[in-house]
């Protein structure tokens, strides 16, 4: 009998044993899950922050068809946001075209500062008769889209 009463003692004890390594690896998956999901949060709610900071609003736009068949779009914006801003890409529609932004006294910039007006010159091979979707895109990869009507 007492044989018997030891064996179901040990088992007792392998099973507790059992049950608490699998709860401490359940424990620390979970936890690394939750660091991680935490931190991925964090990234996401920084990077949203830092975007909202880069605010350009267009102020008005002109379009001019020109002789050689070419269309000349300016755009006049105002960076009303936090920070400068620096435009890397610019795509009328779905086509990528090249632009210039000056300030008002007509001086060539590279950024646009915060509070100040400007504009933004683009040049595309072709006459445009229907309405165009102007995408810029910022050096913190903010997308900022306008609808150009004609």
């Amino acid at each position: 009998m007492r044989r018997k009463g030891l064996s179901e003692l040990i088992a007792v004890v392998i099973l507790i044993a059992i049950v608490i390594i699998s709860s401490s690896i359940y424990i620390s998956q979970f936890t690394t899950l939750y660091k991680s999901e935490v931190k991925t949060f964090l990234d996401v709610s920084k990077e949203v922050k830092r975007r909202q900071m880069e605010m350009l609003s267009l102020l008005f736009y002109q379009v001019e068809t020109r002789q050689d068949n070419t269309t000349a779009i300016n755009l006049y914006v105002y960076n009303y946001g936090f920070k400068e801003i620096s435009i890397i890409n610019i795509y009328i529609d779905t086509e990528q075209v090249n632009f210039n932004i000056f300030n008002l006294d007509g001086k060539l910039c590279t950024s646009m500062e915060v509070g100040d007006i400007y504009r933004i010159e683009i040049v595309i091979n072709k006459v445009i008769k229907d309405d165009l979707k102007v995408i810029i895109i910022t050096k913190s990869n903010r997308v900022i889209s306008y609808t150009i009507g004609l």
